[in-house]
């Protein structure tokens, strides 16, 4: 399995990958959502993205917006990653499209937990 990990932070996206690594996944990893992007049309697919809320460039919601608009991308699962504790940004998220949403900060168990119920580590 493939994740990729979107999030302006170096050290969240180092964590991520770790954490990412002992549950069996290859992790790519970018700092933004234009850098997602090319990431994505790279000839290697990605099961699921974790992708950050705030970002420079393109943010977490224009990128969701941009993914879902592309019929290659569009079916890969998101899971929104925020350090916002608001109702209405996780709302918003799903709204967009995001398949599960995530609260910074990230703990192994929790990310395992997310990830089952999008159809991994069973």
């Amino acid at each position: 399995m493939r994740a990729l990990v979107l999030d302006d932070e170096e050290d969240v996206r180092r964590l991520l990958a770790l954490m990412l690594t002992r549950l069996e996944f290859e992790v790519c990893e970018g700092g933004h959502g234009q850098e997602g992007l090319d990431l994505l049309r790279a000839p290697t697919p990605v099961d699921v993205i974790l992708l950050d809320w705030r970002m420079p460039m393109m943010d977490g919601p224009a990128f969701l917006k941009a993914l879902l608009a592309d019929r290659a991308l569009c079916d890969i699962p998101v899971m929104m990653l925020t350090g916002l504790n608001d109702k209405e940004n996780v709302a918003e998220a799903l709204r967009l499209g995001a398949k599960e949403y995530l609260m910074k900060p990230i703990t192994q168990r929790t990310l395992r937990e997310k990830l089952s119920i999008l159809g991994f580590c069973r």
